[in-house]
């Protein structure tokens, strides 16, 4: 009889690649044609620490409290140097924006077949993805890494403060009950997929 896949919080990484510090705010403010998302926020650095960045730190407080790997400031370098680690009971959450030419991490944004390249061969888990329309991502990785366990994502545009609320709670779950990361996922996420985009969304797994 297999063994039954139990995912805790310390068996996560979630990644966010958004700019963490007024410096490196200000550095993406001063270099449009390389960085979208802050661009797209108006009100300059205040609005953006007062409507999500602070909801943002609270947020990780609680996961790392409760054993998640929290990733901050995100590069794309930090994403090939991450420390993967294989099992079906591992996920890795990405928290990004999404452009037509990639995703934007911290340092820039990274084409979609260059990501998927940097994931490990090896890597049998779950990833994640936080970010709005990813299909093309998803696509690579499938084509790419075929080992990977599930991809799960929303090909809709997606609030992020909603999300960090519903992460609080899986993370809170993952700590209490002996669940499987992708079953935990499936259930928390698609109850709640035809409200956070108004039925435009699909979401597909991948090696269920």
């Amino acid at each position: 009889m297999n063994r039954p896949v139990i995912t805790r919080p310390h068996d996560w990484i979630f990644a966010i690649a958004l700019p963490e510090s007024e410096a490196e705010y200000r550095t993406q403010f001063g270099a449009p044609e390389r960085f979208d998302f802050i661009h797209r926020i108006p009100g300059g650095w205040r609005v953006y620490e007062r409507s999500l960045l602070r909801q943002i730190r609270d947020s990780v407080a609680y996961y790392r409290s409760l054993g998640v790997i929290v990733e901050l400031n995100f590069t794309f370098a930090a994403f090939k140097e991450l420390a993967w680690q294989s099992g079906p009971n591992k996920a890795v959450t990405l928290v990004a924006h999404w452009t037509s030419a990639g995703v934007e991490f911290v340092d820039g944004i990274a084409p979609f077949d260059a990501i998927a390249k940097a994931v490990p061969e090896t890597y049998n888990g779950i990833i994640d993805l936080c970010v709005c329309h990813p299909a093309p991502l998803v696509v690579a990785l499938r084509q790419e890494r075929p080992a990977i366990r599930a991809i799960r994502f929303i090909d809709a545009p997606a609030s992020l403060l909603l999300w960090l609320r519903l992460y609080k709670a899986l993370f809170a779950t993952l700590a209490t009950e002996e669940l499987d990361a992708y079953g935990a996922l499936q259930g928390w996420s698609s109850a709640i997929v035809d409200r956070v985009t108004k039925g435009k969304g699909r979401e597909w797994a991948v090696k269920s």
